[in-house]
């Protein structure tokens, strides 16, 4: 039979070992702290500091008909922008109008087929000429304008071609007399922006959020919802390092515009 240590050193002994477990748990605990600080870091990388404070992410929908081009023009049926921070491209205001068309009132079923948007929905609705007072207004709350229209924060739109911006909306504002303010007139087309960072031509918003893995949400061809994927995005851009400028600067009716 072993002899049985003395009582201080059993004492000892087992107060060491609660030491060094105790020793030992802290410092686990401290790394698994800092690998979960490391992992936290690595999957919110840094934003380059942008061009603008503000972007603006529009896309309109508009009266249609398969196959037919509509006389005298199209009409803008939904107005959706979305307010995208520049620091971090999180959402900070929101823009959103149904607009009553007066030329064609009436909405084909091709048209509400396409967009989702139903008869119903547009009719009693404010027209164009109202809708955008009505978004200037929101600009001037949004601390984005002065009531002059000049700049109080430097802000562009984000469009997912340069239809919206460099046709539909100069051709309507042409057809009814509306002056359109400066601020529209240049913008990013995402397209040509996903294709300076990604090297090839998307032609579609689907083709962009497949490239970045990115999942579609809503319905194809709602105004909102097509806004809501283009935030996707020009987030994600962000996120890889994209610094945004403008792609395209309108010029005038004739012209309609150009590149940047």
């Amino acid at each position: 039979m072993c002899p049985r240590a003395p009582s201080s050193l059993r004492k000892f002994s087992t107060s060491y070992e609660h030491f060094t477990k105790t020793r030992s748990w802290k410092y686990s605990m401290q790394d698994a702290s800092v690998s979960k600080i490391q992992a936290m870091n690595r999957k919110v990388p840094a934003i380059n500091k942008q061009n603008f404070d503000y972007f603006l992410v529009l896309d309109f929908e508009a009266t249609c008909e398969e196959g037919i081009k509509i006389m005298p023009h199209q009409e803008i049926i939904e107005f959706p922008v979305i307010q995208l921070s520049g620091k971090n491209f999180e959402e900070v205001g929101r823009f959103h109008r149904y607009v009553r068309p007066t030329e064609r009132p009436i909405l084909t079923s091709f048209c509400t087929e396409l967009t989702g948007i139903v008869q119903e929905t547009v009719t009693n609705q404010e027209t164009l000429p109202d809708v955008m007072n009505a978004f200037d207004k929101w600009l001037v709350d949004s601390n984005l304008i002065s009531a002059d229209h000049s700049m109080k924060s430097l802000f562009t739109f984000v469009t997912c071609g340069d239809w919206d911006l460099g046709v539909l909306l100069p051709s309507e504002a042409n057809y009814r007399n509306l002056e359109l303010p400066d601020y529209f007139k240049k913008w990013i087309n995402l397209k040509k922006a996903f294709c300076k960072w990604k090297g090839y031509f998307a032609k579609s918003l689907t083709v962009m959020l497949r490239d970045l893995e990115l999942n579609h949400e809503g319905r194809l061809h709602s105004g909102i919802d097509d806004v809501r994927n283009m935030c996707q995005i020009t987030r994600s851009l962000a996120k890889s390092g994209y610094i945004f400028q403008n792609t395209s600067i309108y010029v005038d009716a004739k012209r309609n515009f150009e590149n940047l």
